[in-house]
């Protein structure tokens, strides 16, 4: 019997079933825009309110956009943030400067051999700033990750994966669905065992704990399997071996010109060396997706929600670049050598506040 034929027999005898909501599903092009957007944000600006405002709207987009049935980040995310946390009293023990002293703490420091390291000592205001910076810029980025996660279609944002990485995609693909699924079996496995009689504790979550991964590992190699056998991110040919060291090379030198730009005085240089690196790294992958014709899936195009997100996305990364770049708005602050309250710009906490579009333009996907 068909849908519509069970409508027609529930409404003759009275019955008002109900109507599911038709849920128009994001693009995950949308959705990968607005996370790289929201980590460039992230990376580019050092002051804390900036970044607990983007912590912030991080989280009402997760809350407002979170499918159903992933409901089992809801129990990992007090965690994570719990662990964010903790790095502040670790920072501050493992050393504290500054001109503003707080309180002192019993001071220990290691022998030369183990590089003289102090713990403990005068704590700082500024170090205390310093740290609390760094631990809501983390927070930040696992909330934006969560929201990301929580929203996302992972099927269809295997349809985005270029040919020539198509088996890298189903590698994160898996590793991506590996962490909520393995929560939520467990979730399913405490209330089946509550069900039948047995006790909570320690013990019970020890006896699940091998059962669980193993079962969640092998799912995740049957997820693989259904795709290889479905012929995705196959290759006709074998690959160039000179091709891929050449690719390999290229993102070892766009990694380390990266890093090279934060210990040198030649910022320009470093950066034109890591975006040359990077495009020819780029090049590399499509012109051997390209020669091996890896098979990929049908894409799907995008709506003008989603183009709305994307380019509210984009708008604010722009922002926050130039902002770095003329170093106005303070969106770079350092409370050494004295603490100071930072600063606030009107163009920063808007450029901050277009990351909540998914929220806004985006409904949530219920399980049909």
């Amino acid at each position: 019997m068909t849908v519509a034929a069970r409508s027609g027999t529930a409404r003759r005898a009275g019955v008002s079933m109900p109507v599911r909501p038709r849920v128009a599903a994001a693009h995950p092009a949308a959705w990968a825009g607005w996370l790289a957007a929201g980590m460039t944000m992230v990376f580019l600006t050092s002051n804390p309110l900036y970044l607990a405002t983007i912590a912030l709207v991080a989280l009402v987009v997760y809350v407002a956009s979170r499918r159903d049935d992933r409901r089992s980040l809801d129990l990992l995310l007090p965690i994570w943030l719990l662990f964010t946390l903790s790095m502040l009293p670790l920072n501050l023990l493992t050393g504290s400067s500054g001109a503003t002293p707080l309180f002192d703490l019993p001071e220990l420091t290691l022998p030369g051999w183990l590089a003289s390291v102090t713990f403990g000592g005068t704590i700082t205001a500024e170090s205390t700033a310093y740290a609390a910076s760094r631990a809501v810029g983390i927070m930040a980025i696992v909330l934006m990750v969560c929201a990301f996660n929580g929203a996302i279609d992972h099927f269809r944002l295997l349809k985005l994966v270029p040919p020539g990485l198509a088996q890298l995609g189903i590698i994160v693909t898996v590793a991506l669905l590996l962490l909520p699924e393995t929560v939520a079996r467990a979730t399913a496995l405490r209330e089946a065992r509550l069900l039948r009689g047995h006790r909570g504790g320690i013990r019970a979550y020890s006896a699940l704990l091998i059962p669980l991964l193993a079962e969640a590992l092998e799912r995740s190699v049957q997820r693989a399997e259904s795709l290889d056998a479905r012929g995705f991110g196959r290759l006709e040919a074998g690959s160039n071996a000179m091709a891929s060291v050449l690719t390999v090379a290229c993102v070892a030198i766009a990694a380390s010109a990266a890093f090279a730009s934060y210990y040198t005085s030649h910022h320009a240089l470093t950066m034109t060396i890591a975006v040359a690196a990077s495009g020819a790294a780029l090049v590399a992958v499509w012109r051997q997706g390209r020669e091996n014709a890896a098979v990929h899936m049908r894409r799907l195009p995008l709506s003008s929600r989603d183009i709305a997100v994307l380019a509210a996305a984009l708008v604010g990364a722009i922002v926050f670049v130039t902002l770095r770049a003329t170093e106005t708005g303070g969106i770079t602050y350092l409370p050494f050598p004295e603490v100071a309250v930072p600063a606030f710009g009107p163009a920063g906490a808007a450029a901050a506040l277009l990351l909540l579009a998914p929220a806004l333009l985006f409904e949530r996907v219920r399980p049909q």
